[in-house]
């Protein structure tokens, strides 16, 4: 499964568990792109996150997104 499937199955599943809105977190890995630290916080609904498909960012050589979509209380 490529990240960019993954992270819409992440969205399918979150969705389908009655989640309305998520929050993007960056990992905390030493090799977390600066890119996913910029985003790290940031709420939307799952409807906008399907559409906009925020991650994986397209991040530099030598980074790597390592952000996953959690609920937003």
């Amino acid at each position: 499964m490529s990240p960019s499937e993954n992270e819409a199955y992440q969205l399918f599943i979150l969705a389908e568990a009655g989640v309305e809105r998520i929050r993007l977190r960056a990992s905390q890995a030493p090799d977390s792109a600066p890119e996913c630290h910029e985003t790290d916080g940031f709420v939307m609904t799952v409807d906008e996150a399907m559409a906009l498909r925020p991650i994986p960012h397209e991040v530099g050589p030598g980074w790597r997104c390592g952000c996953t979509y959690r609920p937003a209380g």
